[in-house]
């Protein structure tokens, strides 16, 4: 394959140190107990998946729910203390799905030259809320 140059980065990626909201654990956690013992009927959890789920877990069903779990749960801190390119990353100031703290966890592991941009007032999609940003981003990076 070919090696990459200059990275781009935007989006999530799972931290396993970083935890949910203290209390959004809480909650999760009692929830999936009492699933587990089956005092909850899949319509209440389904409610609770709507009620405290991101908006992108929310809005999907079924195999995408399913994708949508898998690759919210995947690391990337081997691939991210392993890279040579120079990286921008660029995350939402407001991001309640993957807050700034994740990035900034992210940007830490980075050996090579990086760049950390948060954009306040915007919030986890950042291609559609702040696509100026984004593109001065990948001209900085093809440059």
């Amino acid at each position: 394959g070919q090696d990459a140059h200059q990275l781009a980065l935007l989006g999530h990626w799972y931290a396993g140190d970083l935890e949910p909201p203290h209390h959004l654990q809480r909650i999760g956690d009692r929830t999936l107990r009492l699933n587990g013992h089956g005092v909850l009927s899949e319509r209440r959890l389904e409610r609770a998946r709507q009620k405290y789920g991101s908006s992108d877990y929310r809005n999907a069903e079924g195999v995408m729910r399913a994708v949508l779990v898998a690759s919210v749960n995947e690391s990337y801190e081997a691939e991210l203390t392993s890279l040579h390119a120079p990286v921008a990353l660029v995350w939402g100031g407001e991001d309640r799905e993957v807050p700034p703290q994740v990035a900034r966890r992210a940007a830490e592991m980075i050996s090579s030259e990086h760049s950390l941009r948060v954009l306040e007032g915007v919030g986890h999609l950042v291609p559609t809320e702040a696509p100026e940003e984004l593109a001065l981003a990948v001209e900085r990076a093809l440059a």
